[in-house]
């Protein structure tokens, strides 16, 4: 279920080209990894609110199999730390953005509070007795992986549900008097289709891909929900005033999970081949441009558009800015210059996720340094993509150990024995 053809095109290309960078750094898994082992219950809001019955719902019948995304979902709404993200959209205060409009939330010591934090959770309960979860009929054609409504009455496909198709909600929150919107979620049906069909057959690796954007999937939208219950409102305020957009859903992922997720699907399993993570940044000038390199990638020798197998320039796709998931929070939609760093997730980084000792750790991290720090990735493999109005080319670490990049290496090594360079390795892409 690609989001779009064109880039699915172009990462599958970085798959071929770089098989062997992918492998070495352990982004497609391997073998040895252990069964998810969290330990915490799930919440109400993910076992009890998908519609009961209807076409294309099958969620009891695969209830075991997605319980352990159910179970992350739920850890991110159960822990104290990661809910501040909620407790800001909570108890933010709201300010006037002066360099371009917009209404953007700004930090308080109150939101920050265990009180706040309670009160947060006890909305999300009661969001959880409102809320309804669906899987999309098959005549929908929405290729987001999820979508969130203000309420059932605005789903376009409502009229092939009946009313006893639905979970019940109580009489107390139908009365006039109760002022909060009563959410729907909508799960893409790909999600579905896995785990009925593609799931028996599928390696360990490849059910903790699904399972983990699955999972990010659902509180994504959880967030919609939660503004449209809490505020009553459609238009939601940019998180914090640095994002470019206001689109709560990318803003927690950025901000909890660390990352956009950018998975590549399998067309004949279901399955993701890789999931890969997406920072993107707009550049100014060169000056600017060259900073960015250098943050994104780090201080590793790059070779500029050289492919692994042959070393030869190549025409690279012009992808537009909105291309890639999550591109509203990071760049303006008519940008003509910015930089993309791809990185390809180790397979280590997402099973942590799944595992009850991690989240000790990471917890007692967060407690010591009485803030939420979402996991960094491990050393990973990157290629910065930048288009510059009407030209594209990439750049990439280059590994000695890869027999391939050691011919770069040395022919880069050359190079500066002939001429010193007098800029450094990010200025020097331009000339």
């Amino acid at each position: 279920m690609p989001h779009n053809l064109e880039l699915s095109d172009f990462l599958t290309g970085l798959l071929h080209d770089f098989d062997e960078h992918l492998h070495k750094y352990g982004c497609y898994g391997g073998s040895g990894h252990s069964l998810p082992s969290l330990t915490n219950e799930v919440l109400p809001l993910f076992t009890d609110r998908w519609a009961l019955s209807g076409p294309n719902q099958h969620t009891q019948s695969i209830l075991p199999r997605i319980w352990p995304a159910l179970q992350l979902a739920s850890r991110w709404l159960m822990e104290d730390y990661p809910l501040i993200w909620f407790s800001q959209l909570t108890f933010g205060e709201r300010s006037q953005r002066s360099s371009t409009p917009g209404t953007y939330l700004t930090h308080t010591e109150y939101g920050r509070s265990a009180a706040a934090v309670a009160i947060v959770k006890a909305n999300l309960t009661e969001l959880g007795e409102v809320v309804t979860l669906v899987h999309a009929p098959r005549s929908s054609n929405d290729h987001a992986y999820g979508r969130t409504y203000v309420s059932r009455s605005r789903l376009p496909f409502l009229r092939e549900f009946s009313g006893q198709d639905w979970p019940q909600i109580q009489d107390k929150y139908k009365a006039p008097t109760y002022k909060h919107f009563r959410p729907c979620i909508v799960m893409n049906t790909c999600f579905q289709d896995f785990f009925r069909h593609g799931y028996a057959t599928s390696s360990v690796t490849a059910r903790y891909r699904v399972l983990f954007v699955f999972a990010v999937t659902l509180v994504h939208e959880v967030a919609h929900a939660y503004h449209f219950w809490l505020t009553g409102l459609g238009k939601e305020p940019l998180w914090d005033q640095w994002e470019k957009k206001a689109e709560l859903g990318w803003s927690w992922e950025r901000n909890v999970v660390g990352l956009v997720v950018e998975p590549l699907e399998d067309a004949r399993t279901g399955n993701y081949r890789i999931l890969f993570a997406t920072q993107l940044e707009e550049c100014r000038d060169l000056e600017h441009r060259d900073r960015v390199v250098a943050r994104l990638i780090g201080p590793r020798t790059i070779s500029p558009t050289k492919l692994n197998k042959d070393s030869k320039y190549r025409k690279w796709p012009l992808l537009q800015p909105d291309t890639f998931r999550g591109s509203e929070l990071f760049l303006d939609k008519a940008c003509d210059w910015y930089i993309a760093a791809i990185h390809a997730i180790p397979m280590a980084w997402i099973v942590s996720w799944f595992e009850e000792a991690t989240w000790a750790r990471r917890k007692r991290g967060w407690v010591t340094q009485n803030r939420y720090n979402p996991p960094q990735l491990p050393d990973s493999f990157v290629v910065l993509y930048e288009r510059r109005q009407d030209h594209a080319r990439l750049m990439r670490p280059l590994l000695p150990d890869i027999a391939a990049d050691a011919i770069l290496l040395r022919q880069i090594a050359r190079k500066i024995a002939k001429k010193p360079a007098t800029t450094g390795s990010a200025q020097g892409l331009h000339r």
